[in-house]
């Protein structure tokens, strides 16, 4: 049996067989797409998030695989960003599996062309995004009920300052009266001192409100 580079159990062979089980045992998806988008490899992982064997997905769509909302995403965005830029990062893409809920990710592409410039490959890198997202989300829903919180305090001080301004002049009328009325009073004659003096009082008092 041959050693060195050559043989079966040689460092190319052991290099290898170490980056077949990296794509396989990685903890991210992989997908290698054909040109038209049909998955020629899909690693164990990528296949284990959707519950099905990989080879259950060699030959599928890659747009068949999202849900409603993420394909028109993909087919009206991502897709020509795709065709546009070789690429696109951080992506969120819904998966449907065989599980209840869909598979949230954030995906990565690179498309791989050869030296006339035709496309020959898409890579496709995913990241579960589950808890990030819902984290992202949990952050969305704070930052509205702080802008509803904000909006309702504020509209709450317009109408406490449109109360105050509506009392202040269902007010001043009667009070107006009320002045008017003590200086008349105080224009007469016979009036005792001491009533004059509280007149005098009623006054100066509306006068400062």
């Amino acid at each position: 049996m041959r050693s060195g580079p050559l043989s079966e159990d040689g460092p190319i062979a052991q290099a290898a067989s170490a980056s077949e089980d990296l794509f396989d045992t990685a903890p991210a998806g992989y997908l290698v797409l054909a040109p038209d988008g049909a998955i020629v490899r899909a690693n164990a992982t990528f296949a284990r998030w959707l519950g099905v064997a990989s080879e259950a997905l060699v030959g599928s769509r890659f747009r068949d695989l999202l849900t409603g909302p993420s394909r028109i995403l993909y087919e009206t965005n991502i897709a020509p960003q795709l065709r546009l830029q070789g690429g696109f990062e951080e992506v969120a893409l819904d998966f449907v599996g065989r599980r209840s809920a869909p598979l949230q990710v954030l995906a990565n592409a690179i498309e791989q062309r050869d030296a006339q410039g035709a496309v020959r490959s898409v890579k496709v890198v995913a990241l579960r995004a589950r808890e990030r997202r819902g984290y992202e989300r949990a952050l969305l829903g704070r930052e509205a009920d702080a802008v509803q919180r904000l909006h309702d305090e504020q509209s709450t001080a317009e109408l406490r300052e449109q109360f105050i301004a509506v009392l202040g002049h269902d007010l001043r009328n009667p009070l107006n009266a009320i002045t008017l009325s003590a200086s008349l009073l105080k224009m007469s004659d016979g009036i005792p001192a001491d009533e004059r003096e509280q007149i005098e009082t009623i006054e100066r008092d509306n006068r400062a409100t």
